[in-house]
């Protein structure tokens, strides 16, 4: 984006080291580095959950549209509960909130193991304690999401965005993988304990983290503000639907996999870790190549939610599962770098008394539609086949990339609007993404 705004001469920024190896070195931070690697078990200890625990319901059942009631349990509170997550994100002590829902989380993880250990465990009970752990964990997203400004300086907090979406993207890979590992070897049973083992990590992260001196909040922020703030920037809003395709166009990965594997492609539902896995690979490519790059923002999206499109349909699609495995790789890669680009836009944008709920409104948009998501791609699966579920559940994604070029074509000299310079009041945050307010333009 720096071609359209010329050269600036004496205003230009210095030359800064690539994306990569200045955000590894966010890791040696005394602060963001327990967030980051707590963060990451934490993130491994949930795709044990995930896996498990649709495994366990779908051993017991081998219903799809049961998958899809495991994939709304667990992210209904993200849907349900936005309005109190994110006010409490902007009214209370962000660390203390962490350490508190993740505590329950831990808690309610630790009963579901000694359930399941013991043999006491049903499809209910497994449904039900699925539901009660992402009830705490969705105070966890927007409070995580808005902590992380307050761990680094400014100027770095790019570099820790992208580092906190190589958490979840290292654990997509990681964590089913060895899930499906733990499974085979030692037992559906210790899957779920370490899932508890898991979430401990990210409260003992928390408690070494030391946020920086923030400015006194409000003390009744109101949810309805934040609304209105997003209602009142449309590329706020446009930014939340995004985030909102590209987690409906990549559901079927996460909720569909065992039928994949067992029932399209004939093998172990066990595999379903390597799906996963495969996503989690492409995703991390992205992660290290691509997030954060330069360039004009509608033409990195075409081309990057394309990629997704491609290859969920050839993952849909594909006669053998080693083809789509291929896909998925793909398929990991446009959806990382689509969704990087996304949060960080957000995040460079919006003022510290706003960003507890702006962030829970996104996890609305990119994790809130997961509960509806899940549900219809488990009906249509068990209605139809998880092939049409798939291509089906693309179908958002897809629409979004023909907006993005039939706006490019009426507006040819035109990119993307830019953000307004932040909020009124707005500290260095929503101003130290450059000229356009577009984070790419560093």
């Amino acid at each position: 984006m720096r071609a359209q705004h010329g050269d600036h001469g004496g205003d230009a920024e210095p030359e800064r080291p690539p994306p990569a190896r200045e955000s590894l070195g966010l890791l040696a931070d005394r602060s963001f580095g327990p967030f980051f690697f707590g963060n990451l078990i934490a993130n491994c200890g949930t795709w044990f959950l995930v896996l498990a625990a649709g495994l366990f319901v779908y051993r017991l059942t081998g219903s799809a549209f049961l998958l899809g009631v495991v994939g709304f349990a667990q992210f209904a509170g993200v849907l349900l509960l936005a309005p109190w997550t994110g006010t409490a994100a902007d009214r209370f002590d962000r660390r203390r909130l962490l350490f508190v829902a993740q505590g329950a989380a831990t808690a309610l993880a630790s009963v579901l193991a000694a359930l399941v250990m013991l043999d006491h465990a049903t499809t209910a009970t497994v449904i039900v304690f699925v539901l009660l752990i992402g009830l705490a964990q969705a105070f966890t997203v927007p409070a995580l999401q808005a902590i992380l400004p307050d761990l680094v300086a400014p100027e770095r907090l790019g570099g820790a965005i992208a580092l906190l979406a190589v958490t979840f993207n290292l654990a997509r890979g990681a964590g089913p993988a060895a899930a499906a590992l733990v499974i085979a070897t030692a037992g559906i049973e210790w899957a779920f304990v370490v899932t508890a083992l898991a979430y401990l990590a990210l409260v003992a992260g928390v408690l070494a983290i030391h946020p920086r001196t923030q400015p006194k909040r409000p003390r009744r922020p109101r949810f309805r503000e934040s609304i209105a703030v997003v209602r009142d920037r449309p590329r706020l809003a446009a930014l939340m639907l995004v985030s909102s395709a590209l987690s409906i166009g990549i559901d079927p990965v996460n909720t569909l996999s065992p039928a994949f594997a067992a029932a399209v492609w004939d093998r172990s539902d066990v595999l379903a870790g390597v799906l996963l896995g495969a996503f989690s690979v492409g995703a991390l490519t992205a992660a290290f190549t691509v997030a954060g790059r330069p360039g004009q923002p509608r033409r990195q999206l075409v081309g990057r939610i394309s990629l997704l499109v491609g290859g969920m349909v050839a993952f849909a699609l594909a006669p053998t599962l080693e083809l789509g495995v291929c896909a998925l790789v793909v398929a990991g890669f446009g959806f990382l770098a689509a969704s990087t680009a996304t949060i960080k836009e957000l995040q460079l944008s919006i003022d510290t008394d706003h960003r507890g709920r702006i962030m829970a409104l996104w996890a609305v948009a990119f994790l809130g539609v997961r509960p509806l998501s899940s549900l219809a791609d488990g009906a249509l699966a068990s209605a139809s086949s998880p092939r049409l579920s798939a291509l089906v559940m693309i179908l958002p994604a897809l629409a979004v990339v023909g907006v993005l070029v039939v706006r490019g074509r009426s507006e040819p000299g035109r990119e993307l609007a830019p953000v307004e310079a932040g909020l009124a009041g707005a500290g260095p945050t929503a101003r130290e993404s450059g000229p356009t307010g577009d984070p790419t333009n560093r």
